[in-house]
């Protein structure tokens, strides 16, 4: 499928660009309408991450009595429907389904056990999916489970986090040595390390995303479904840095490193 006239009338995105003029629910919109049903059910997968986060935030409220926020967007599953979770998973993916099929067992889960169940289900279906899904998320999971394994190796009241490649852990951190070979695979593993022990959430954020951006370039076959996905996800991060950078996220988001730095202390690093 040719894609020329939709990816012609989309707007160019940069990264930190100013975006005031753009409608992000009419560009979402416009791309999911002018796909393929097919494709379209693909780039509902580039959605699913905020809805794996909306549905464990309702989770956490009812079994963790953590306080309820604001749901993630852009989304697939509305409020309605995860509220009601156990009559509605017609509107759910499958491997969502899988999740709650062992809702017996979550009194019982912390929710770092929880997160991580749903997490590995989502990628595990993720990799069944089209090639340009399957990759996308292989790097995704890789690039997280590295800056887990850099955080665990910082923080000691942090578990053992879960870990696809188990050689990661024992490369990984401050005051390892990681091999050339890792080094290939990861070639933004030393930047990425360096960024975590300095200690700035806010611009780690911003260095990750630009991992996955630089990731994004490589995707130039003109006006293929490819290139429409790896818009979509250029789009959503510019969505989630307008969040971080705009006053009102950015002042959320300082209040957490705040509530984090004052909660919480570690014999291997200053967080003053």
């Amino acid at each position: 499928m040719n894609y020329y006239y939709l990816l012609a009338g989309l707007p160019d995105l940069t990264l930190t660009m100013d975006t005031r003029k753009i409608d992000f629910p009419e560009v979402l919109d416009t791309i999911r309408r002018n796909l393929t049903q097919t494709d379209e059910q693909q780039f509902q997968y580039l959605l699913y991450p905020n809805d794996n986060r909306n549905l464990l935030d309702t989770l956490f409220h009812k079994y963790h009595d953590f306080p309820s926020t604001v749901l993630a967007h852009p989304h697939t599953i509305g409020s309605s429907e995860l509220k009601d979770y156990r009559r509605q998973q017609a509107a759910f993916p499958s491997y969502m389904v899988e999740f709650l099929s062992a809702e017996e067992q979550f009194t019982n889960m912390s929710p770092r056990e929880m997160e991580d169940q749903l997490w590995y289900l989502f990628y595990e279906e993720t990799t069944e999916q089209s090639p340009f899904i399957a990759q996308y998320f292989r790097f995704e999971r890789k690039l997280k489970e590295v800056t887990a394994a850099y955080h665990h190796s910082l923080f000691s009241f942090l578990s053992s986090p879960l870990l696809e490649d188990d050689s990661i852990q024992s490369q990984v951190g401050v005051g390892k040595s990681t091999t050339p070979s890792l080094q290939k695979e990861y070639p933004y593993v030393e930047a990425l390390g360096e960024q975590i022990t300095a200690e700035n959430p806010a611009d780690l954020e911003h260095f990750i995303d630009q991992i996955k951006w630089d990731y994004l370039e490589q995707f130039r076959e003109p006006f293929s479904r490819e290139q429409v996905f790896a818009y979509g996800l250029k789009l959503l991060l510019v969505i989630r840095n307008q969040l971080r950078s705009g006053d009102s996220g950015q002042a959320r988001f300082t209040e957490l490193q705040q509530t984090i730095k004052s909660s919480v202390s570690s014999p291997l690093i200053s967080l003053s």
